[in-house]
């Protein structure tokens, strides 16, 4: 089963390296979508992928690796509109 979210991660997660880590996380569990920073300072993902991997995603982005973040909450939306894309993108 695929599931479709909308993660807003908040926190020190500007500046710091965040959208790399989450694309080589995306990329290491199978998940597509994208990574973007937003303008309130936040970090906002678009994932897709089994109900599984997008369990796992979730867990190890709350749980950052990157030394110069700082995951403070993480929100999550099911989304059924999040287009499909084949590969995991940073958007700028």
């Amino acid at each position: 089963m695929i599931r479709k979210v909308r993660i807003r991660v908040y926190g020190r997660v500007q500046g710091v390296g965040f959208r790399w880590s989450v694309k080589q996380v995306a990329d290491s569990i199978g998940i597509y979508g994208c990574v973007r920073n937003e303008y309130d300072g936040s970090v906002s993902i678009e994932a897709v992928s089994s109900v599984q991997n997008i369990k796992l995603f979730i867990n190890t982005i709350q749980t950052s690796t990157n030394q110069w973040a700082r995951v403070d909450s993480v929100e999550v939306y099911d989304d059924d509109e999040i287009r499909e894309r084949s590969t995991f993108a940073i958007v700028h």
